[in-house]
């Protein structure tokens, strides 16, 4: 018997994995806000960019026969779920509705995406962490059209990196590696992982936003002002010492490399090999996204004075960040 996914939110990432676990033979379900349902039952247009360039924006269908809807996170459906996957923002996973969600699917394995500080905790607190299945998002989408995309209708762009799979870890190996299997029968790329995967690429992506943020999303300055790369990349460092302690564990030995040189030379690789207007995504998402990053700043920093952690660089970009301007990166230096 195939296994039955309840995805909760119709945002792009949601709308990804139910195309996949649909076309993977899962049984799907979306669980949306009411004010949602109508869209939801309307159905999603999807525009897959791993494909040939000239095709890149031939749209894929995903309508309402793939999926049920549901907006009730007390009575998700009439039949149980296996999986329920959290594609929600740190800031919409808080809420009395996980633990309605949780007494109403007994048995399902709760799979999270969320990154900021403290959410991992505030899920298992909820469904008891032998149900949480921890993964990475190791993919890029956005609602397209950005800018003058060649697109027949508005939709879902999304693209997996050449090579990656997207890692998935949880204490019970056998249901963990159920979803990845309907996953990749459904054509995504993923795989059974000890952990979530690593944490460098989150490093270098922080690092990275926050030092374009600083330099008002333009490319062009991180090489006109590479102290401010240097301010992000310390700030990050931060970041990765707080976690890092909060969780036992060891900072990436890569991180030592990351440097200004190496941010700009691997944007220009990133635009050369990503198929959508990078620098357009990234402005779009980020500041879609700003007030869960600043948040999650600010509880690194409470976390870093707590602990008794450097801090400086931090408290340095979250400043500048607030004021709208740039820094003159002296922390860093």
């Amino acid at each position: 018997m195939s296994p039955s996914f309840l995805v909760v939110g119709a945002g792009q990432i949601g709308v990804v994995f139910a195309r996949h676990l649909a076309e993977g033979g899962g049984r799907v379900g979306l669980l949306v806000r009411p004010r949602h349902e109508a869209e939801a039952r309307r159905g999603f247009t999807l525009y897959p960019l791993n494909r040939q360039r000239a095709r890149r924006y031939q749209p894929i269908a995903l309508g309402p026969a793939s999926y049920e809807v549901h907006t009730d996170p007390g009575a998700p459906g009439a039949a149980p779920w296996d999986y329920v996957l959290l594609t929600l923002s740190s800031a919409s996973l808080r809420g009395e509705w996980l633990e309605r969600l949780a007494a109403a699917c007994p048995a399902a394995r709760f799979v999270t995406f969320q990154l900021g500080l403290g959410d991992g905790d505030w899920v298992r607190e909820r469904v008891g962490a032998g149900r949480v299945i921890a993964g990475m998002l190791s993919l890029l989408s956005y609602a397209a059209p950005i800018g003058e995309e060649p697109v027949p209708a508005p939709g879902t762009a999304y693209w997996f990196p050449p090579g990656a799979r997207l890692p998935f870890a949880g204490a019970d190996r056998e249901a963990t590696a159920r979803l990845v299997d309907t996953l990749a029968r459904g054509g995504m790329p993923a795989t059974v992982a000890e952990s979530a995967g690593s944490r460098l690429p989150d490093f270098v992506l922080m690092a990275l936003v926050a030092a374009l943020e600083l330099g008002d999303w333009r490319f062009s300055s991180l090489a006109a002002h590479p102290e401010r790369a240097r301010l992000a990349i310390a700030a990050a460092a931060e970041v990765g010492a707080i976690d890092d302690r909060l969780a036992g564990a060891r900072p990436p030995w890569a991180q030592r490399l990351i440097s200004p040189t190496f941010l700009r030379v691997g944007l220009a690789v990133a635009r050369w090999v990503i198929p959508a207007p990078l620098e357009a995504f990234l402005k779009v998402h980020f500041l879609k996204v700003r007030p869960q990053m600043v948040r999650d700043r600010r509880l690194h920093l409470e976390a870093a004075r707590r602990l008794g952690l450097p801090c400086a660089a931090l408290d340095e970009l979250d400043r500048a960040l607030a004021a709208g301007g740039a820094s003159d990166g002296r922390t860093a230096s």
